[in-house]
């Protein structure tokens, strides 16, 4: 009865730390994802920016008699 006991002490310890890895590498791989994620948002904010930079800049060449009008914010 003993051995039974400490066997399945065993087991359950056993079964506990899978889990607990189990869980650190989900985490691990969320916090992957969610830099991932955080990083291509970034390259599109950066993307954004620059075409709203040469939108403009482009606008003022064709336009240069309304660039007393320009407005600094993003389209």
């Amino acid at each position: 009865m003993e051995a039974y006991a400490a066997e399945q002490a065993v087991a359950g310890a056993r079964l506990v730390a899978e889990l607990e890895h189990e869980d650190a590498e989900r985490a691990d791989r969320e916090e992957t994802e969610a830099t991932e994620r955080a990083q291509a948002e970034a390259e599109r904010e950066r993307l954004a920016a620059q075409e709203d930079a040469r939108l403009r800049a482009e606008f003022a060449r064709q336009h240069p008699e309304l660039a007393g009008y320009g407005n600094p914010a993003p389209f």
